[in-house]
């Protein structure tokens, strides 16, 4: 809400939508200049609603190429002065009127995401709305109006412009309750035909709009939702806008991985050569050599040699891939060739995290990317992807975006917009606007943690309250700081340089590369990522490492357990014998997580059980050390899984459950340090 200039008494609602009262209403189009920017826009309909305080006010919209884009803000007068304001046609006179408040969001709205197609290059005499600060005040006025009846549509040859004519699709979205949401989702029946976002949100009023793709995909989808709201920019001013945000230290950090990849694959490449022409030597030497010692120590010799020759060839294809990543650096050497390669069209530069948090920021916009790849194989729960947050955001410790963007990501591959309501196809939504199952979605599996940049929004936040929702800090890890990368110190148990999410449902992924997962690059070509990067040789790793992963042998305390989450849900009922036995491989529920897990459920509300067993703050007293006791059971009995855990170095291993999103698996890390001593 924001307060009246006239009577403190009165609180006015900050929103961007037209009011119902509003549609069909001819209205004359002003000309007019704020933030350094010329505009247009018009005055709805008298409001009475507040004449009792003598006030009677007008919402002011922002308009352009023949249509509304926004309201903006409140013009307010005294009711006993009404008819004094207007001139000899019946239009209100501006130069008489108090200043207007202008909503907070429209000064973002206005710098980044406006730009007016008749731009009043002829005209001599444009009103100006001269801002009474610049600064970020939430209560921002504008003084000094001055406004000509030259200035009139009569005058730059325009007509009359209906606020929703039949020709014009920015209609307001009304919002969404949970039960409408429900009722929604109720009604949708399965197609093989439909898109796989329609699938996942179990609803038919989802569209994927595809773009030029290429280099210029990311692009395309912030230019083709923001023009779904009547803001028409371009890829290429985007890119502009982009490469405006160049500094030194981004160009010596893109510079520094670069040279980085570009020589060590040159390295790798030249290596590989020569143990090739040893290979191919020593095959020669074996050959021509009779049987014997020394043939023998050629043989060992080869294996040796192999060994090394695959571990370069594969150090040599991730290099090979990194340095492609970066390729865009080659010949670049200042800030100026930085910027002429992100501002190329079609060019080799590709939105990276750096882009995505930086174009949110610049253009007041927030992403929500969902994650087509893990639709796709089966893991629903890891579509939505949190992203991170600018650093200049951070600092300001509030976001209050125009809008919100839905994108289709498929991994390394392509961006594309999705647009809500098949009747307008919006790709721009307010957070009025946003379906309430994105909302619900972005409370679970991001605010909660503490993940991306949710948690400065604060219509997310009031979101959350209503919902008792306790909202985490943000992380301090952010798209930037992916870039810019410093030496994070190392914990007892971890160093967050690389951090694993395992989750029972994981799909191979390299390291880094999963859900929930971040590895500073220059970390991305040691021997123990490789390794696990070995789909042949380590598949389904993350799995593996899960509790609920099925082992073939597992005893602890004697009793064999088909896997540690077996061991802990029966563990709270050792007491009773014919129970807890229930849970051990051989037991009814012993070789399937989800029935022992329903017969925990079950179990424990029951009042000649919960009679008997240990109460719930007395067994998290103890819940650890047996988590720690089994897994290390797990990881000693079993000499793959040993082997995996070992290789995941120092790096911070998440776990993943569908109703407490991730956290880090300290008994898991732990153990990894003891049997690596």
């Amino acid at each position: 809400m924001i307060t009246s200039n006239i009577d403190s008494k009165v609180e006015y609602a900050i929103t961007n939508n037209i009011d119902k009262s509003d549609l069909n209403h001819e209205a004359f189009v002003y000309n007019a200049k704020i933030y350094n920017k010329h505009i247009k826009f018009v005055l709805g309909t008298p409001k009475l609603e507040f004449l009792s305080n003598n006030i009677m006010y007008f919402n002011i919209y922002l308009a352009n190429n023949g249509s509304v884009v926004s309201k903006i803000g409140i013009y307010e007068t005294k009711n006993t002065d009404y008819t004094s304001l207007l001139d000899s046609t019946g239009d209100i006179d501006l130069n008489m009127m108090h200043e207007p408040i202008i909503f907070p969001f429209a000064k973002p709205l206005i710098i980044n995401n406006y730009e007016l197609i008749d731009k009043f290059e002829t005209m001599s005499n444009t009103s100006e709305f001269n801002s009474a600060s610049d600064t970020s005040s939430e209560n921002t006025s504008i003084s000094d109006i001055e406004t000509d009846e030259e200035e009139k549509i009569e005058d730059t040859d325009e007509k009359p412009q209906k606020f929703i004519s039949e020709s014009f699709d920015l209609m307001e979205l009304n919002s969404q309750t949970k039960d409408e949401s429900d009722y929604e989702i109720s009604k949708y029946e399965e197609d093989p035909s439909h898109k796989w976002i329609n699938k996942y949100l179990r609803s038919n009023k989802y569209e994927i709009l595809d773009n030029e793709g290429g280099g210029d995909c990311f692009f395309a989808v912030l230019r083709d939702a923001l023009r779904s709201v009547k803001i028409d920019i371009s890829v290429q001013s985007i890119r502009e806008k982009l490469a405006n945000e160049v500094t030194e230290e981004i160009l010596a950090t893109y510079k520094e991985f670069f040279e980085l990849f570009y020589n060590n694959m040159k390295t790798t490449q030249t290596q590989l050569k020569e143990y090739k022409k040893k290979h191919l030597t020593l095959k020669k030497m074996i050959t021509a050599t009779a049987d014997g010692v020394d043939k023998m120590k050629m043989i060992s010799d080869v294996k040796s040699n192999f060994e090394k020759m695959s571990s370069v060839s594969d150090q040599s294809k991730e290099l090979e891939e990194l340095a492609k990543e970066f390729e865009f650096m080659k010949d670049v050497e200042t800030v100026d060739d930085l910027k002429k390669v992100i501002m190329e069209l079609g060019g080799k530069y590709w939105a990276d995290n750096w882009a995505l948090v930086t174009l949110e920021r610049l253009y007041n916009v927030k992403f929500i990317v969902l994650s087509q790849d893990h639709f796709l194989n089966g893991e629903k729960e890891l579509v939505l992807q949190c992203s991170e947050a600018d650093k200049k955001l951070q600092a300001q410790g509030v976001f209050k975006p125009s809008y919100y963007i839905i994108t289709d990501y498929i991994k390394g591959i392509h961006y594309k917009l999705i647009t809500y309501d098949k009747n307008i196809k919006r790709g721009a939504l307010t957070f009025t606007e946003l379906p309430y199952k994105i909302k619900e979605l972005v409370l679970e599996k991001c605010m909660e943690k503490g993940a991306g940049l949710y948690v400065l929004i604060p219509d997310f936040k009031t979101f959350a309250n209503q919902h008792g929702v306790q909202t985490s800090p943000i992380s301090k890890t952010s798209g930037y700081d992916s870039l810019v990368s410093t030496k994070t110190p190392k914990s007892q148990e971890y160093d967050d340089s690389i951090i694993i999410q395992i989750y029972s449902k994981s799909k191979h992924e390299k390291v880094g590369e999963g859900s929930g997962e971040s590895i500073k690059p220059e970390l991305k070509t040691v021997k123990n990522v490789l390794d696990l990067n070995n789909k042949k040789k380590y598949p389904e790793w993350r799995k593996k490492l899960d509790n609920d992963f099925l082992v073939s042998n597992l005893v602890i305390d004697g009793n064999n357990w088909s896997s540690v989450k077996h061991y802990m849900l029966g563990s709270r009922f050792k007491d009773l014998v014919d129970l807890y036995g229930k849970f051990m491989k051989n037991g009814e529920v012993g070789a399937n997580n989800e029935e022992a897990l329903k017969l925990y459920n079950s179990s424990v509300i029951k009042k000649s059980v919960k009679a008997v067993i240990m109460n719930d703050e007395d067994f998290k007293k103890i819940e650890s050390g047996l988590l720690e006791k089994a897994l290390y059971a797990k990881f000693t009995q079993n000499d793959e899984l040993r082997e995996i855990l070992i290789l995941t170095g120092d790096a911070l291993i998440n776990t993943f459950k569908q109703t407490k999103g991730a956290s880090p698996a300290l008994e898991l890390m732990k153990v990894r340090k003891l049997i690596t001593k």
